[in-house]
């Protein structure tokens, strides 16, 4: 064996000295980091090893995507919450090691279940599309492999489909399936479904039921198609005389058109009537196919009045466009999601993340008719993969599309948002 010359000795002489300094560094960090968290039950070796990594080789920009990237920004109670839902699922081992322990689950899942309505309301794109649209159900097994796949480290499930999701044939079964893993529901209705099978079994969960109710009487029956007071009126009186306060929160998220704000004050007083608990009022936002117009501002200021002279003693809560403008009682049922940052742009102390523009690609997967995911609402056309299996969740969210996505949306970092409709977004123009 010839013997190692000069330039083979320097080599390693080099090698040699920057092994003993990463060593050394390495072990005095991971001894301070020993020392300061006591090593806290559910804290293990690998975590620190890791954090102690990312603390010196932190990603900056998108380049090459290590397989297990973790933000210097994200804040570590987070991570361990999250590695602790991740062991909720049978296919924690997989998760974990394709990235778990530094990648949260997410949270919520937005699942899309139909895109059929019985209505058509003027507010309303979706049904009232002009070229042909093939509307259907998802299927049953894709709905049971999304929910083996994601809902046993999920806190939230919200159903907020393109039509009427208790029009499904299947609901009831859902609606056993997602009380079976103790999750928050948020249901989104058109509140003419409250009979039968359906109201059985949606009594049975724990979450929060939002009803699209823009008016009253004849005006209601103007703005939504199709629909009749009485029969909504009767079906929401069952739904408030039979649900448990303590596990169903039931608010009305009421649309304001130039037609139906002359309607708001008598809809708040039915409200109240009927114990309903949070008014969220909206403007109306002119989307393809809607036919109505946005109300004066004039009008907006009469309602805020309206608003304003109300009871402050009432339980109700009032808001408008998401900012509260009468505090109501503390609710009975609290969505999960709602002690979490917004999974929309925010600035920090609103709701938002301190180190992060949007959490929606932390916290949230949006669920199609298919099983594919997207990132939120806003991104349906941007498949990043599917919920079918523990399998291909993993590609998907440790993948480096998912990776980038979050990396991107940095408030520190000197990228723009990934995608153009995240750019809008965050500019806060309309996607």
């Amino acid at each position: 064996m010839p013997e190692p010359n000069n330039a083979m000795r320097s080599v390693r002489a080099v090698e040699v000295f920057y092994f003993v300094v990463v060593s050394t560094y390495l072990s005095i960090v991971m001894c301070g980091l020993v020392v300061t968290r006591k090593l806290q039950p559910g804290v293990t070796w690998m975590q620190i090893r890791k954090r102690t990594v990312d603390r010196i080789w932190p990603r900056r920009t998108h380049g090459t995507l290590p397989h297990r990237h973790r933000s210097r920004n994200n804040d570590a109670d987070r991570i361990d919450e999250g590695i602790e839902r991740w062991k909720r699922h049978s296919r924690s081992q997989l998760y974990l090691e394709r990235g778990g322990e530094v990648i949260p689950p997410p949270m919520q899942a937005n699942i899309g279940i139909t895109d059929i309505c019985n209505l058509q309301c003027g507010i309303c794109g979706s049904q009232n599309m002009h070229q042909p649209v093939n509307r259907r159900h998802m299927d049953m097994y894709i709905f049971e492999r999304v929910a083996e796949t994601l809902f046993p480290m999920l806190t939230t499930v919200e159903i907020n489909s393109r039509g009427e999701p208790l029009l499904h044939p299947r609901m009831p079964e859902m609606l056993t399936v997602i009380a079976s893993h103790d999750i928050f529901l948020r249901l989104q209705t058109n509140g003419t479904q409250f009979t039968g099978r359906r109201l059985e079994n949606l009594l049975k969960v724990t979450g929060e039921v939002s009803i699209s109710i823009d008016a009253t009487g004849k005006t209601f029956e103007f703005a939504r198609t199709n629909a009749k007071w009485e029969q909504v009126d009767a079906g929401i009186r069952s739904l408030m005389d039979r649900r448990d306060p303590e596990h169903l929160g039931v608010s009305i998220y009421p649309t304001l058109t130039a037609k139906t704000i002359r309607d708001a004050p008598k809809l708040i007083r039915w409200a109240m009537k009927r114990g309903i608990e949070r008014v969220d009022f909206h403007r109306y936002d002119p989307i393809y196919g809607g036919s109505e117009e946005i109300p004066s501002d004039d009008a907006i200021q009469h309602v805020l009045g309206f608003i304003d002279s109300l009871d402050p003693d009432h339980p109700i809560e009032v808001s408008l466009d998401g900012v509260t403008r009468k505090v109501g009682a503390l609710p009975k049922t609290v969505c999960p999601m709602r002690k979490k940052p917004a999974n929309s742009p925010r600035p920090i102390g609103s709701d938002g993340h301190p180190a992060f523009e949007c959490m929606a690609p932390h916290q949230l997967v949006d669920i199609d008719l298919d099983g594919r995911v997207s990132a939120c609402c806003y991104l349906q056309n941007q498949t990043l993969g599917n919920a079918l299996t523990a399998e291909a969740f993993a590609d998907c969210w440790f993948g480096e599309e998912y990776i980038a996505l979050r990396h991107s949306m940095l408030r520190t970092s000197d990228l723009t948002p990934l995608y153009k409709t995240c750019q809008d977004c965050v500019a806060g123009r309309k996607p």
